[in-house]
This record gives C-alpha cells, sequence and structure tokens, in this order.
C-alpha cells in the first residue's frame, strides 16, 4: 500500500527526529570556572545533560534542568567513597563516566593512572553498579597513539568488566576527527561513542566556526553516536581554548558559538519554518508512488 505523507505528517515526523538528536548534546560543569553552571544550564535550550569531572553536584550546578552523569575522574582520594557518593544522589543515574584521561600526567589534566591500578579501581568502585542497571562508559583516553594503547591494555587488564560506551576526547581539526572516529569503529564495531570533549582550540573565528558546524552536524545524526559535549562551556579568557571556542563572554553571556550549541528560541522557530516550506512538495507528491 502506497504511504503518502501529509506536510503536517511530515514536519512532525522531522521535529521528533531533529529532538532526538538534540538530546545528545551536553555541558561540561566545570566548577573553577564561573557561570557556567547558572547560565547555560538554567538556560538549557537543546542541552539535555551534563557532568562535572565529579560524582556528585556541586554548588552553582544545573541541577534542576539537565540530568546529571557521575564521573570517577580518577584514583579516589583518601576519604572519598565513590559508591556511597553516587547513592546519595536524589535518583539512580542512568550512566557513570569512567577515569578522565588516565593516559595523561595531571600537569596536563590527565588522572594519570596505569592500566592495571585502572582495571583494579574499576573492579571496586565502577564495575558494582553495572548490577543496578546503570550504564558504564569506559576510561576516557587522549586520541593519541599512547591514548589508544592505554584503552587496550586497560581492557586487557580488565577482562570481564562492563562496558556499555566508549567516551572520546578530540581536539584538532574535522578531516582529523573523522578519521579518528572512523579508525576507533574498525576497532571497537558496534560499540556506542560519546564524546564527552570536543573541540578546536586557539583556532580563528572561522576556522573554529566551521568546525564546530561541521563536527555538530555528525554528532546529531550519526546513530553511532550517543551523547556529546563542546569543550568550551565558560567565559572568553577561562580555560585553556582560545578566544574563539567559549560559549560565553567575559560578562557571561552567551557568545554566538554558545547560542548556536544552545538553540535560542528564534532559531529553533525559523528552522521549524524553513522545513514547513521544504516540506510542501514532499507532502504533496507523497512517498512510495
Amino acid at each position: 500500500m502506497p504511504l503518502f505523507l501529509t506536510p503536517l505528517l511530515s514536519f512532525i515526523l522531522l521535529s521528533l527526529l531533529h529532538i532526538a538528536a538534540a538530546s545528545k548534546r551536553g555541558l561540561i560543569f566545570i566548577p573553577a570556572l564561573s557561570n557556567s553552571g547558572s547560565t547555560l544550564g538554567n538556560n538549557p535550550g537543546r542541552l539535555s545533560w551534563y557532568y562535572n569531572y565529579h560524582s556528585r553536584p556541586l554548588p552553582n550546578a544545573p541541577t534542576s534542568n539537565l540530568e546529571y552523569v557521575p564521573m570517577l575522574w580518577g584514583a579516589p582520594h583518601p576519604g572519598q567513597d565513590f559508591y556511597a557518593d553516587v547513592s546519595s544522589l536524589p535518583q539512580l543515574p542512568r550512566y557513570i563516566l569512567g577515569f578522565n584521561e588516565p593516559d595523561m600526567s595531571r600537569a596536563v589534566g590527565g588522572s594519570d593512572i596505569s592500566p592495571g591500578y585502572a582495571a583494579a579501581l574499576w573492579r571496586q568502585h565502577i564495575q558494582p553498579w553495572a548490577a543496578r542497571g546503570v550504564k558504564l562508559g569506559a576510561p576516557a583516553v587522549a586520541s593519541t597513539p599512547n591514548g589508544r594503547q592505554w584503552l587496550r591494555d586497560f581492557l586487557g587488564a580488565c577482562s570481564g568488566c562492563t562496558i556499555d560506551f566508549l567516551p572520546l576526547h578530540w581536539y584538532g581539526n574535522y578531516k582529523g576527527f573523522r578519521e579518528y572516529i572512523w579508525s576507533v569503529q574498525q576497532e571497537y564495531p558496534g560499540m556506542e561513542l560519546w564524546l564527552t570533549e570536543v573541540g578546536f582550540p586557539w583556532e580563528s573565528e572561522g576556522e573554529t566556526r566551521s568546525f564546530f558546524e561541521d563536527v555538530i552536524q555528525f554528532l546529531d545524526s550519526s546513530p553511532a553516536v550517543g551523547k556529546y559535549a563542546w569543550f568550551g562551556s565558560f567565559k572568553v579568557g577561562e580555560g585553556n581554548i582560545g578566544p574563539n571556542s567559549a560559549m560565553l563572554d567575559s560578562n557571561g553571556r552567551l557568545t554566538a558559538l554558545g547560542q548556536r550549541y544552545v538553540g535560542s528560541k528564534r532559531r529553533w522557530i525559523n528552522r521549524r519554518r524553513d522545513l514547513r516550506r521544504g516540506l510542501r512538495s514532499v507532502g504533496s507528491a507523497g512517498i512510495g508512488k
């Protein structure tokens, strides 16, 4: 039987697909940098989730609007009880993130853990959550040969550990990004990917915007990508990313990039208007004739 799509039905279906893609988009809330929670989290737009490199929300975090994803950043410090911290959350999280760049030294922001020690920590602090139905994200390594090898060594040492998705970090141009994603998919076929840090720091405004548009379109449309977060949810001049990747200006207001990432109401309405215009001929012609 031929299937005909009216303009209204076509618009609804494409809108639902657009909303589904938008649900991937998240926020990196960095507690040490001001206003990222209050400005972005309280005006979430197309954002649906956030993480903060910690095991529980901290002051000024956008807890009321976005789903929180806890992380065990590195080896627990003395007195830290990751299981108790996560258990104290108002509701059971759906996801937990593993270690942050354990292949990198602390001098450059990594958690600096050996693969074998990380496997032991995983079994003690993270693996028990699998029995409670929480999806577990592997340690997020840097996109370097050393990072790739660290992950292989960790997975070898953590045989039998539950890994539900693979968080990735990328800083570089779009061509390199696509090549990196392709190579990861070849090595881990069928694994869901999260881009928990992605950006193109210290580039010109034009290069930054071009990369931003290309990478966001890919991440929204790729069925292999579960969630992602742009690295730059803070003011211009804060964080080591240069002046063009930040989501907030020096006064804490959304930059053009920040508005594009969050998705303003005006932009959303314009997109809907454009969809209506483009679907008139599709709806009248039908599909499957």
